[in-house]
């Protein structure tokens, strides 16, 4: 017993000095390990049951020794709870350098010029492309005739006299459709047509010599002959035609003529050779003789003419929306909505006062003599379907009728 109470007395006097040194080399770090060696050590003192008082004063030592590492190990624990506090604080907005917001300002006006000047590069882009891709129009692009003549100037596919267009077709008609074939006489036609053009044209001239094999043409100052007595066919007097439209669109410059003019002029006096008949109408004249033979159009009921170099209204048919408008005779129409009436020819005013029916045209009109206004006045009238009254009658009275044909 004596052995094994000295052999403890070592045991702990051993671990006494060993555990400071232990607490020196393991610092705040190793505070947990400590306590579980001191509580060993309880342990170990509680397993000797026949321990003496002195070893048992011993043991007391380790324990109050132990004590001071678990004193020591709340200080860590203390310590650990810092960083869990200060965990929270990333969840705060950062706070920014002192340059952040300058270089955010940079950065936004950087975006703001480089936008400028991607808008102002698209804008010189799409100019450039109305400037030089764009559909050049002329000034009858503008919608303020109707007619058939002004739909047709609207094409901006330059007309092309080689391609006889409309003679070719003309002349189909003929060779199928004529009832006396015996009158087509091809090399009479070609004079004939040619005649017509150097009356529409000015500058051409036709110098031919009845019964002679050639002629000579002259555009302005250039001149070039063709035959005509090889001429024996229609598909002769086309070939021809096609020489001789070619030479003068060459040389035919400055003049305001449209080239389809000189094609159905020479149209026109081809067909006059065959019978005071035949003749070609085109849009305009068509479309006049359908309204004559129908006996209605849309309109404004008024019969106008040029009087004095003015457009003057001859009378207003009556009940039609000129009647009704209070027009007279001898209105003077200064200007027809924003185009005025001085030299402007009689056929294109009939084309600016009709149009479909229900359309508003406005009118300006001067009026002479009592009542009237020397000053500029608007009327506007709306357009309605005129029906013309081709036979007009009434009774003078004893026995005597009176019958008027219009025509």
């Amino acid at each position: 017993m004596s052995d094994n109470q000295e052999h403890d007395d070592r045991t702990d006097e051993e671990m006494k000095d060993a555990m400071p040194a232990e607490d020196t080399a393991t610092g705040q770090a190793s505070a947990g390990s400590e306590a579980e060696d001191a509580k060993a050590s309880d342990a170990a003192g509680s397993a000797e049951p026949v321990a003496s008082s002195h070893a048992q004063a011993a043991s007391s030592e380790p324990e109050a020794a132990s004590s001071e590492p678990e004193a020591a190990s709340s200080e860590p624990e203390a310590a650990s709870s810092e960083p869990e506090i200060a965990s929270s604080e990333p969840e705060a907005a950062p706070i920014e350098p002192d340059d952040a917001a300058p270089q955010r300002r940079n950065r936004s006006l950087a975006r703001a010029r480089f936008t400028q000047a991607g808008v102002g590069f698209a804008a010189i882009v799409v100019a450039f492309g109305l400037t030089y891709f764009w559909p050049q129009r002329n000034g009858l692009d503008l919608d303020i005739d109707s007619s058939a003549r002004a739909q047709e100037a609207r094409s901006t596919e330059p007309y092309d006299l080689t391609q006889l267009q409309l003679m070719n077709r003309v002349l189909l008609q003929v060779v199928d459709h004529y009832v006396e074939p015996e009158r087509i006489e091809p090399r009479r036609m070609l004079l004939g047509g040619l005649n017509a053009v150097q009356q529409e044209v000015a500058p051409v001239l036709v110098d031919y010599e009845e019964g002679a094999p050639t002629l000579r043409i002259q555009v302005d100052t250039e001149s070039r002959v063709f035959h005509v007595d090889d001429v024996t066919s229609p598909w002769a007097l086309s070939y021809r035609f096609r020489e001789i439209f070619a030479f003068i669109q060459e040389n035919l410059h400055g003049e305001d003529v449209e080239l389809r003019e000189i094609e159905e002029a020479a149209v026109n006096g081809m067909l006059r050779t065959l019978d005071p008949h035949s003749l070609y109408l085109n849009v305009d004249t068509y479309e006049e003789m359908r309204m004559s033979t129908r006996g209605e159009f849309g309109g404004l009921g008024i019969v106008i003419s040029i009087r004095d170099g003015q457009l003057t209204v001859i009378r207003p048919m009556p009940g039609t929306p000129a009647d009704r408008a209070g027009l007279h005779r001898m209105d003077r129409i200064v200007r027809i909505g924003e185009e005025s009436t001085v030299n402007l020819p009689l056929s294109d005013a009939v084309d600016r006062l009709r149009g479909p029916p229900g359309s508003p045209v406005q009118v300006w009109i001067t009026r002479a003599g009592d009542g009237g206004w020397a000053d500029a006045r608007p009327f506007t009238l709306t357009r309605a379907v005129i029906h013309i009254e081709s036979v007009e009658s009434r009774m003078l009275g004893d026995g005597v009728g009176y019958v008027s044909i219009s025509s």
